[in-house]
């Protein structure tokens, strides 16, 4: 299965340059957890992929002072973000970056072929 996520363009470039390895979500597919294949970025606003990733592991966690202090330097957001983000949210999910393909002209959805429809969620 893959699934399609929105990141901001800085954030794209965070993951390329290898600063960010571990995305932050307030959900996590879990009937599929082992079936991801891939995870398609996109940008706000624009219907085509830049970069896909893989999931090596992922973390669950309810303690976001613990999350903050262990891995906010690997997700390169603002403390501020975080904190907003994960208010009000039994929980939250680290997705550890994998093998990352990048796109060098953004392909559009139309050329891609996905195993099921994209999750409207999972948008920043």
């Amino acid at each position: 299965m893959n699934i399609i996520i929105t990141l901001p363009q800085e954030l794209i470039a965070d993951i390329l340059n290898g600063h960010k390895t571990i995305e932050l979500r307030k959900r996590y597919p879990l009937l599929y957890r082992e079936d991801i294949d891939w995870v398609y970025v996109v940008t706000k606003g624009k219907a085509t992929v830049q970069l896909a990733f893989q999931i090596t592991g992922y973390i669950q966690s309810n303690m976001y002072n613990h999350v903050w202090k262990f891995y906010g330097k690997r997700l390169c957001i603002p403390y501020d973000w975080f904190a907003k983000y994960t208010q009000n949210v039994p929980s939250i999910y680290l997705w550890q970056i994998g093998t990352i393909a990048y796109a060098e002209k953004p392909i559009p959805f139309s050329d891609i072929k996905f195993n099921e429809k994209a999750p409207q969620s999972y948008v920043y």
